[in-house]
């Protein structure tokens, strides 16, 4: 790994410690998330197994790398948790090969305590 690279994992790894914050990444994101997650203690896993280590991980705040389906599991899983998304316009293959007809958009329970969109990730 370069320099620049190890300083900005350094500094991205303080910011998150700082934050109380946990990165977990999807297997289909790029390979530096992939190794920003494992670098400064998150994961790298399956969606389901994405959102089992956040709801065990003591971190009061998740960064979930990969689509909108993977934050809400998260979400759900912890719902006293926040969440956070750095894109939520991401996809992958997976989900973008869905027939649009068969997709079906969740709606918010008026009576839940929580919700399961996640929040985007400040700039």
């Amino acid at each position: 790994m370069d320099s620049n690279k190890a300083e900005r994992f350094d500094q991205i790894g303080r910011e998150l410690k700082a934050r109380d914050a946990v990165l977990v990444a999807h297997y289909c994101v790029d390979g530096d998330i992939q190794d920003l997650a494992l670098q400064t203690g998150g994961c790298v896993a399956d969606s389901l197994e994405m959102a089992r280590f956040g709801r065990s991980h003591a971190a009061r705040t998740l960064v979930v790398a990969g689509v909108r389906f993977m934050g809400e599991t998260a979400k759900i899983l912890s719902s006293t948790k926040r969440v956070l998304m750095p894109d939520l316009a991401a996809t992958c293959s997976l989900s973008a090969a869905r027939p649009t007809r068969s997709r079906r958009s969740a709606t918010p329970t008026p009576t839940a305590p929580w919700s399961s969109t996640p929040t985007p990730a400040p700039r």
